[in-house]
């Protein structure tokens, strides 16, 4: 059961940090290792404080590279260093103009900076670059959402192919137009097909249905498992009407955001 699990995840995080501090200390001047290993410390192991020194090396080594400066721009964003991401990403779209996963993590960055009107023509970058790109058009429409463009939105969520970002936004915007038993629906496939892996993800709609306490609730449990959706935490403009509550506090301090 979940102990079994649990157990086997913990291992694969554990060999995944383990892995990038070896790749580190063979070659201490390659700038890839680094970015490997901070995103191993920050997506798997939700530990801010030990992946900031580890990004730091990074940019050190890696200025002309886009994908290192992506990835060191991304993890700005996500611990409120708003100004060097966008900075640093500017750098990165100029470096190569050609990739879109660099395109979409500029729209996210715009996304998590509440700069929803600069982050769409980012996401459409992106997609026009890559239409099949995951998570592209659920980020876009998380922008249009917020800007209060829902028949926009609901289209941008219906074409993401990732359902696990598909279905979150379509909750939120059956709840806003009032169609209560559609939006209930969309979360029970959520938790239906995603399990664990979208504790986050039901987190976003709890708050965004105003239903804070089970919104912390998934969050807890989303720690628990180590959520990598919990990497958002601190930035995730789904979660602005949480940020007063005690134990959302609590969990971005547990993280080392703070």
């Amino acid at each position: 059961g979940q102990s079994v699990s649990s157990n086997a995840a913990e291992k694969m995080r554990l060999e995944a940090i383990a892995a990038g501090r070896k790749a580190v200390a063979i070659a201490p001047d390659f700038a890839d290792g680094y970015s490997a290993l901070g995103f191993s410390l920050f997506n798997v192991g939700l530990d801010v404080k030990a992946a900031n020194p580890v990004f730091e090396q990074s940019i050190k080594y890696g200025r002309g590279d886009g994908d290192v400066l992506t990835g060191f721009a991304v993890f700005c964003a996500r611990t409120g260093r708003a100004g060097e991401a966008t900075a640093t990403i500017a750098r990165a779209t100029t470096l190569d103009p050609l990739n879109p996963t660099v395109f979409r993590s500029a729209g996210t960055i715009a996304l998590l900076a509440r700069r929803y009107d600069e982050a769409l023509p980012l996401l459409e970058r992106a997609l026009n670059m890559n239409p099949k790109m995951s998570v592209a058009h659920s980020f876009r429409g998380t922008a249009l959402l917020l800007l209060g463009r829902e028949a926009e939105a609901r289209k941008a969520f219906e074409a993401e192919p990732n359902r696990v970002f598909a279905l979150p936004g379509l909750a939120i915007l059956d709840q806003l137009s009032g169609q209560k038993a559609a939006a209930q629906a969309n979360l029970d496939k959520l938790i239906r097909e995603a399990g664990d892996s979208g504790l986050y993800q039901q987190a976003q709609v709890f708050a965004m249905w105003g239903e804070m306490d089970r919104a912390v609730l998934q969050l807890e449990r989303a720690y628990q498992v180590k959520d990598a959706g919990l990497a958002n935490l601190f930035t995730d403009p789904l979660f602005d009407k949480l940020k007063g509550k005690a134990a959302y506090q609590r969990l971005v301090k547990a993280m080392g955001f703070v």
